[in-house]
């Protein structure tokens, strides 16, 4: 048997007083703690127990690359698994690679969504929109929701804070002059201690999503002003074809999904309602021999696509009315567009709940419900729901 002792208080009263530097020093408290053992039920549109969100990552142009005054030239998230970095010279390879992304795997991408009537956030990278006009206007006209990416698709880790709030001013920029309108979610996918202080006092934007640490948003206090956080998800993420033990093939990917699916959806069913990312990329995501499994219907009872599987979880009829006596209950949202007539502007009051609504279509993902028709967002009330862009969206007891 071992022992390990500390022989002198002073030993001891050095890692405190480093401990206690590290808190003062390093940004944002951690979250530890979340909604606890019971949970929380977010009461999501229509009674839904999942909601489904697909995220489509559009990074290509915003990488490194010299051309674009970095050090040298990008190494992660290719079919060149294990790259290094050139520095102070280009990657022709790297560079044609990712350039696939944005000349045929993005356009593969928007042909099976909006063939389907999905909708999708867009984690968008501002540099790349700017380089790829065309593209941005195919993501408007499909109403997907286009989501900051940052300015460029780098490891803000250490870059310095005045940098880093330039990129953010000129993501805001990229997105006005391409998308139209400004982002008002943000994923800057590398982010330092500095970057959601950075985010909030920015002032436009109503959530981010760099974390990982829940399958429910929340809400954050300390920086002056509630702020929204949408976990992300490095899991459900199409990343791991590259990445050294990830999926092999798409029967993988598919096989993941689903195992992720019907345990948040029992969870959901068991009165704890979640919500699920998929992430997709389009340098990665675009080979049929990836993405066909999770569109490609099988006459196999069992071995559908995702879609399928999404479908068969919605109760056969779940329409309801405008005054909420809904026919019946849906377990899964995927996506709702402002044009529906269960999304109506609402500013007038705090405490509407939900089936006030209806579910004419059982429809909605986070954050892609979130189609800006106003830049506000109003504190949470005594009854446990907030009024987001218009949007009644419950939240009920969610950290506050």
């Amino acid at each position: 048997m071992w022992t390990i002792k500390i022989q002198s208080d002073s030993v001891a009263g050095t890692f405190a007083t480093t401990s206690m530097a590290r808190t003062t020093a390093a940004g944002p408290p951690r979250h530890l703690v979340g909604y606890g053992r019971a949970g929380v039920d977010p009461k999501w549109p229509g009674g839904a127990k999942l909601a489904l969100q697909f995220v489509i990552n559009y990074e290509e142009g915003g990488e490194n690359c010299i051309l674009e005054g970095d050090s040298g030239s990008e190494h992660l998230l290719s079919d060149i698994v294990g790259a290094a970095s050139y520095p102070g010279a280009r990657h022709m390879n790297m560079e044609s690679l990712y350039e696939y992304g944005s000349r045929a795997g993005f356009w593969r991408l928007h042909r099976i969504f909006t063939a389907r009537r999905l909708p999708v956030t867009v984690f968008a990278v501002g540099r790349a929109l700017e380089l790829h006009p065309e593209a941005a206007a195919a993501m408007v006209e499909a109403n997907w929701e286009v989501c900051s990416h940052g300015y460029r698709w780098i490891d803000y880790q250490n870059v310095d804070e005045a940098t880093e709030r330039a990129h953010i001013a000129a993501t805001v920029q990229a997105h006005m002059n391409v998308v139209g309108k400004r982002p008002v979610g943000i994923y800057q996918g590398k982010p330092n201690e500095r970057t959601r202080r950075l985010v909030v006092e920015e002032g436009g934007f109503l959530y981010d999503a760099d974390a990982y640490n829940d399958d429910l948003p929340y809400w954050t206090h300390y920086f002056g002003r509630p702020h929204l956080v949408v976990p992300y998800t490095l899991s459900n993420n199409d990343m791991k074809f590259v990445s050294p033990g990830g999926f092999a093939n798409g029967d993988q990917f598919f096989a993941a999904l689903k195992d992720a699916f019907d345990t948040l959806l029992a969870e959901g069913r068991g009165g704890a309602p979640k919500m699920m990312s998929v992430g997709l990329h389009c340098r990665i995501a675009r080979a049929s021999s990836r993405f066909a499994r999770l569109t490609h219907r099988r006459r196999s009872g069992s071995q559908r696509g995702l879609r399928d599987c999404c479908a068969s979880s919605i109760t056969s009829s779940s329409s309801g009315t405008r005054s909420g006596s809904a026919r019946g209950r849906p377990s899964l949202c995927i996506g709702m567009p402002t044009t529906l007539p269960c999304v109506r502007p609402i500013f007038d009051s705090h405490n509407v709940r939900l089936d006030a609504f209806g579910s004419t279509e059982a429809l909605i993902s986070l954050p892609s419900m979130c189609h800006y028709e106003r830049l506000c967002i109003f504190e949470m009330t005594a009854r446990g729901w907030c009024i987001l862009l218009g949007v009644s969206w419950g939240v009920a007891n969610l950290e506050h």
